[in-house]
Order: C-alpha cells, then structure tokens, then sequence
C-alpha cells in the first residue's frame, strides 16, 4: 500500500513540475546560477555574454515550437 501511495505521489509532482513551463525552466537556471563557482560563472559569462542562464533556459522549448 505504501509503495501505490509513495508512487501516485511521485506522478503528481511529476505532472505539476510539467505545467511549471516557461516559468520552471526560469527558476531553476536562476536557481543553478546562484550556485555556480567563480569559475563556472567566468566560463557561462564567455559562453553566454550577456546573457543570463535565465534567459537561455527556454531555448530548445522555442525552437522545438
């Protein structure tokens, strides 16, 4: 019974972190930028200019739309 309920569980937030969209991709890019080294910021900084990880994060989405 355990294991049903830990298992609807998990398919829930599965499905709630998909309609998330746009906004989700945003998050969590500005999410994992605040946590980069001095060295990876220097290294996203050359890759991205001035670009944040935000902004770049939807990216595939668009083109695949």
């Amino acid at each position: 019974m355990k294991k049903y309920l830990v298992l609807a569980l998990a398919a829930v937030c599965t499905l709630s972190l998909i309609s998330w969209g746009v906004t989700g991709h945003r998050a969590v890019a500005q999410i994992a930028e605040n946590h980069l080294t001095p060295k990876a910021r220097l290294a996203v900084k050359k890759l991205l200019g001035n670009e944040s990880l935000a902004d770049v994060s939807t990216y595939a989405d668009e083109l695949r739309a």
